[in-house]
């Protein structure tokens, strides 16, 4: 059974800012064909993208896509293939939030909006 009300994760923060059926589709777990070529384009970017740093951290219900240090604190990062720098602004913006509410401090950073965010 579906829950009717599925727990936010940074994915439909980002969905919902550039399409909120998508995000809809998302919580039912009704997903694009895993195969499309875009997802793979994004899939070749992510996991080429910025070598030196952690790349996929899962914290609970978050999965950051880049964390690295710095001092005492820990600076996140979003990799996108989508010029939507808006929506992966608001994703990353939720999981600082996300991050803030179980005591860990972080600060955001911005990416070439070309290609990264």
């Amino acid at each position: 059974m579906i829950s009717s009300s599925p727990k936010v994760i940074g994915s439909y923060v980002q969905a919902f800012l550039i399409c909120p059926q998508q995000v809809w589709l998302m919580s039912r777990q009704i997903c694009p064909d895993e195969d499309h070529e875009l997802l793979q384009i994004g899939r070749l970017i992510q996991s080429r993208s910025y070598a030196r740093e952690r790349k996929e951290v899962h914290i609970e219900h978050l999965a950051l896509d880049l964390v690295r240090r710095a001092g005492k604190n820990f600076v996140v990062a979003e990799v996108k293939k989508s010029s939507r720098a808006e929506a992966a602004w608001m994703q990353q913006a939720f999981y600082l939030y996300e991050l803030k509410q179980m005591g860990l401090e972080a600060e955001g950073e911005e990416r070439e909006r070309s290609i990264y965010c």
